[in-house]
């Protein structure tokens, strides 16, 4: 389950500190101890400690005062007199510890790996919720306006979420049937889609989706056979009948772009069930978590044997426990990252998924559709976009009459002045009349010669 925190808070203030580093509820800390690694190797070392113990004990030559056996447990001082503390015929601590950095490599490459498949899975989770709220909409804005209509489309993509989740460990096993009534009392199947389900031998996800890529469809269909123009007539004319022909295209080609948009909803919505499947189905390869499991195992249980002649007992007994529970627990947070839809601490809350998914599609298919505004702005609302004097009157539309450029202050030849300060005035140009031949016009714009013109010249510029 997903457990809300302000990190911030809990690790920057003094009053919050020492509940955090002592808590253990929520926390990789309950499946520590849960495990029998941890009670194994510290029971090791409690072992090798009572061997010491009992070796100095039995000892006459170190032991000729009649001390009790208890003493010879709780009492530092005569442990340090005699010198044993498992200081003869045991490991030394550096070649205990030889292959603990290797352990701990292999244990940060394998939280790594695991930590990233879990926000993979996390974002292919929240892609479902997308998908069906990507769906929803295109139903709602293509498909039949009624409201069985549209849940009928929309039902078995929230069905197939539910079938994806509910299936994920109970392949072999089946559905439980308490999970098939919880999807029937949400309205999601009917009783023979529910057989249909359970007597399909494939993935039961997929073949919901395509129950409501179906659905989709046969309603655009109804839609666009509604729509159809008349044919034409046999006495119709051929040009009147090809424009008529042209019109029937038009529906048939905007269905099948509807359908197309749907197709690729569904097939995403697809693919991200099915990389939720495939990743569950092939984790961190099982060599290299068996042999991490007996490296972390050989590992603590040479450091719980070799600790012993390093301190006092109870010291010792405090520092292993610490170490191996952050070690095991390393290694249990990363079993509990590879698979989040369970149990687990960090696992997550599948029915808040589910339960999401449903409320946000029939929210949206409630919701009353939108009715656009076209060229009027809300009452209130003006359009950045117009300038000064261009605003549109009470009916949405602009001002047919706006004020020329020499109603406005300063007039034209401000505004030039203004736009093209280094401008030079142009003579206006000569336009051509009746009593002028086009030659005189360019022979007056400098373009020909007069004997040009005279002969008709104008094939230079051609």
């Amino acid at each position: 389950m997903t457990i809300n925190y302000n990190a911030d808070a809990m690790s920057g203030k003094w009053d919050q500190l020492l509940p955090l580093l002592l808590r253990l509820e929520n926390t990789v800390f309950t499946a520590v101890f849960s495990g029998p690694m941890f009670w194994l190797v510290n029971g090791f070392h409690w072992f090798c400690i009572g061997v010491d113990r009992y070796q100095v004990w039995h000892d006459d030559d170190q032991v000729d005062d009649g001390t009790p056996f208890v003493d010879m447990f709780f009492n530092i001082r005569f442990a340090e007199a005699h010198g044993y503390l498992f200081d003869k015929g045991f490991v030394d601590w550096k070649a205990a510890t030889v292959g603990l950095s290797l352990t701990v490599f292999f244990l940060v490459f394998y939280n790594n790996n695991t930590y990233v498949r879990f926000f993979q899975l996390y974002g292919h989770t929240v892609g479902l919720g997308g998908g069906i709220m990507e769906w929803t909409s295109i139903v709602k804005s293509n498909c039949i306006d009624d409201k069985s209509a549209q849940w009928n489309a929309v039902r078995f993509m929230l069905a197939a979420m539910h079938v994806l989740y509910y299936q994920l460990h109970t392949e072999e096993a089946g559905i439980p049937e308490a999970r098939w009534q919880l999807i029937q009392e949400r309205h999601l199947l009917a009783a023979e889609e529910v057989k249909t389900l359970k007597a399909f031998a494939g993935p039961k996800w997929f073949l919901t989706i395509y129950w409501a890529l179906e659905e989709a469809k046969g309603q655009l269909k109804v839609l666009e056979s509604e729509k159809d123009p008349p044919r034409g007539s046999p006495t119709m004319s051929p040009r009147s009948r090809e424009a008529k022909a042209d019109a029937s295209l038009a529906p048939a080609i905007r269905q099948g772009l509807l359908v197309q948009q749907l197709r690729e909803a569904a097939f995403g919505f697809r693919g991200h069930c099915g990389q939720i499947v495939s990743m569950l189905k092939q984790p961190v390869p099982f060599p290299y978590f068996h042999l991490l499991n007996v490296m972390l195992f050989i590992n603590l249980s040479f450091i719980s044997y070799a600790i012993v002649g390093l301190a006092f007992w109870p010291f010792t007994v405090v520092i292993m426990g610490l170490a191996s529970s952050i070690l095991i627990g390393m290694r249990s947070l990363a079993v509990q990252l590879s698979d989040p839809f369970g149990n687990d601490e960090v696992d997550f809350e599948v029915e808040e998924f589910l339960t999401s998914a449903y409320a946000n599609a029939v929210a949206h298919l409630k919701a009353p559709c939108h009715q656009p505004c076209l060229r009027k702005l809300p009452g209130g609302l003006t359009s950045p976009l117009y300038g000064p004097g261009e605003q549109p009157d009470q009916d949405g539309e602009p001002d047919e009459n706006p004020a020329s450029v020499d109603e406005k202050p300063g007039g034209a030849d401000e505004m030039a002045e203004r736009l093209l300060p280094h401008a030079s005035r142009l003579p206006p140009p000569t336009l051509p009349t009746k009593e002028r031949s086009l030659e005189s016009v360019w022979s007056s714009m400098g373009l020909v010669g007069k004997d040009d013109a005279s002969k008709g010249g104008s094939s230079d510029l051609l």
